[in-house]
């Protein structure tokens, strides 16, 4: 339902209950209408999803764990388990830049593998990890299991790595014949992070944000189409509450951008508080920084009266020299709303 309907609505049942009369003159007024802005993810420290994996904590190290199917599973086939990292929805990875390395990361897959009853089973384990920053790892580990014995196959591997997105994969293969297969009894992989890394100064930028605008409020920004809405835009505002769930202050700016992506104007420019931390450096309290930036009339005319704005966001992690910890509910978010101070003409709502 449009702003002027609405107004209209009100006016009307004024009129009805006999609190005015519809000769008589409506001075104006002023009314507000909120337009809220849905919220963005530009961190995310745990990953999108627990459905096929567990995440846990322990001490100063993150783990990421997928357990295959321990009730005797043939091999060959072969299994594979895999987890995976992405990037948060709303973040752009191709003007993302992330330098921040993690010292002393492992990763392994382990299996117990039960041979078969009338042959020797060569059975191989394979680690392969591919970060989005084209960093690889690819190990592999191969042991013979005589048949009727039980053999632990661990393959591990221990290295630095970016904060970055990945794809995590242990596969497990054998060579004998499939009428008489090994098993594997139990299978799992892991992925150990530590929690203490170096910032090395990072940028996170948005994907361009769109927020609907009212078809009649965008019209009012239009001064060619602003007599026929019935009111007037006086002033508009936008609001930005960012959450900063991480352990180091930050920059952080937003730009209004035109339907075509060719035209700009920054509109913040400001500094992120850093998270409190407890005794031992991890985040006991996020820091919320609230943003407000109104919207003048120029900035209306060139980015409003499309039926939508639109806005991205970057923060600008810095470079530090001491080491900080980062836990699983650690990010950077924001959300907030736009907000209209609109000058409301009663006799024009009814022409």
């Amino acid at each position: 339902m449009s702003v002027r309907s609405v107004a209209a609505g009100l006016l009307s049942l004024a009129v009805l209950g006999g609190c005015l009369r519809p000769k008589d003159h409506l001075a104006s007024w002023d009314t507000r209408i909120q337009v809220p802005i849905d919220t963005v993810v530009l961190l995310r420290v745990a990953l999108d999803s627990l459905k096929d994996y567990n995440v846990f904590q322990r001490g100063d190290t993150l783990g990421i764990f997928q357990a295959g199917d321990t009730t005797n599973v043939p091999l060959p086939p072969p299994i594979q388990l895999r987890f995976s990292k992405g990037w948060p929805d709303q973040l752009d990875s191709t003007r993302t830049r992330l330098h921040t390395r993690i010292v002393g990361v492992r990763a392994l897959g382990y299996a117990r593998v039960v041979g078969a009853q009338n042959q020797d089973a060569q059975v191989t384990g394979r680690l392969f990890v591919v970060f989005t920053s084209g960093d690889t790892i690819d190990t592999t580990l191969q042991i013979t299991v005589p048949a009727g014995q039980t053999q632990d196959l661990t393959v591990s591997y221990t290295f630095d790595v970016p904060l970055s997105p990945y794809d995590f994969q242990f596969d497990i293969t054998s060579n004998v014949n499939p009428l008489d297969p090994a098993f594997a009894d139990t299978a799992y992989g892991l992925l150990e992070i530590p929690l203490a890394i170096h910032y090395r100064g990072d940028t996170l930028v948005t994907t361009l944000q769109t927020v609907d605008i009212p078809e009649d409020v965008s019209r009012a920004a239009d001064s060619a189409a602003a007599s026929s809405v019935g009111f007037l835009i006086r002033r508009a505002f936008l609001y930005l509450t960012v959450v900063n769930q991480a352990p180091l202050s930050a920059s952080f700016q937003a730009w209004l951008y035109d339907s075509a992506r060719t035209d700009s104007t920054l509109i913040i420019n400001d500094t992120l508080h850093p998270a409190q931390l407890d005794d031992r450096g991890f985040v006991s309290a996020p820091a919320y920084d609230t943003l407000q930036v109104e919207l003048t009339e120029a900035l209306l005319t060139r980015y409003l009266a499309q039926d939508s704005l639109r806005m991205i966001a970057r923060v600008e992690l810095p470079a530090l020299n001491d080491t900080v910890y980062v836990s699983t509910s650690d990010q950077i978010a924001f959300s907030g709303y736009l907000e209209f101070i609109l000058n409301v003409e009663p006799d024009s709502l009814f022409q």
